[in-house]
């Protein structure tokens, strides 16, 4: 099984969410190569510390900060799934 990842990364310097150690152990299944499941992880890392906040504001219309896009990403609340800042038309 993987190491659990450091509490901090290098590329953002800031403290990762305890949740994203719980959803990292979740995203691996552990018959995986080695090699291959530090590949995924390092790759969920590399978005957790840059998540893609301009796209997410394209797609939104409005401003977001890295914090609000990752909640969005991996802790969606119902209001998140319900609502659509999306204009119709």
């Amino acid at each position: 099984m993987i190491s659990p990842a450091p509490l901090v990364t290098a590329a953002a310097a800031e403290v990762v969410d305890p949740r994203f150690h719980a959803f990292l152990a979740a995203s691996t299944d552990p018959s995986l190569p080695p090699e291959i499941a530090s590949a995924i992880s390092a790759g969920l890392l590399r978005q957790y510390a840059a998540p893609p906040v301009a796209a997410t504001e394209a797609v939104l219309k409005h401003n977001a900060t890295s914090d609000r896009v990752r909640q969005l990403i991996y802790w969606p609340t119902e209001d998140d799934a319900r609502s659509s800042t999306l204009d119709p038309d």
